[in-house]
């Protein structure tokens, strides 16, 4: 079993909304809710934070200094220690107020979104006076899920490639027998009857999702 952790940010009021799922939640756990204000002193915003690992993936490492400017190395460096900066102070808004309810070792998948979608979750660490901090992925197996509202995205966002493919995709939604009832998963089969038509392909939902129904597509 494994922890879930969804975020959420409301740009509007600058809070950071996160739910976690703990690994051994029943139908009746409540999922454990936080939120936190980002209008905070001295707190770079979640784009700002974030913009650093598109620049060290994407920058250009190889340029040689301007004159006057700062060498290869020295960029490096500085490159260097604002990564580890972002990766201290991510931990401490993702990951720090939820830790208590991560099971030291176990698994945790999170679910991000927006510009979240770009942190990595692996290496962020708490911030260390002396020694470095171990990272999230030396403290438990960590996991990213992708939330089916990217997911639609993408697939919308391809969909003129996709219209001259012959499509073999097969797209399962709220598999229950109780299908009118959606309490517990709202939007399910909305969700899968989007993709499921994007994708060219009657999606399995409800009652006609069975175990048999699926292998038999998977042939």
């Amino acid at each position: 079993a494994a922890a879930l952790v969804y975020y959420h940010h409301d740009t509007l009021r600058k809070n950071l909304l996160t739910w976690v799922v703990p690994h051994d939640a029943t139908a009746e756990t409540e999922p454990h809710f936080v939120q936190q204000s980002l209008k905070r002193d001295g707190l770079p915003s979640l784009d700002e934070l974030v913009s650093c690992f598109g620049q060290w993936r994407g920058g250009n490492r190889e340029s040689g200094p301007a004159p006057g400017a700062l060498s290869a190395q020295q960029r490096q460096e500085q490159r260097d220690a604002q990564l580890r900066e972002a990766l201290t102070q991510l931990h401490a808004l993702l990951i720090a107020p939820i830790a208590a309810q991560l099971r030291p070792s176990g698994r945790v998948v999170f679910f991000p979104a927006g510009a979240l979608t770009r942190v990595p979750f692996a290496a962020l660490r708490a911030a260390g006076e002396e020694e470095p901090q171990p990272c999230l992925l030396e403290q438990h197996t960590v996991h990213v899920g992708v939330s089916m509202r990217r997911l639609l995205t993408s697939i919308i966002a391809e969909q003129p490639v996709m219209e001259h493919r012959a499509s073999t995709a097969l797209v399962v939604g709220y598999p229950h027998e109780d299908v009118g009832k959606f309490e517990s998963l709202p939007g399910a089969v909305d969700v899968a009857e989007a993709i499921g038509a994007l994708l060219g392909c009657t999606p399995l939902t409800g009652v006609a999702a069975t175990k048999a129904a699926v292998l038999a597509q998977l042939e």
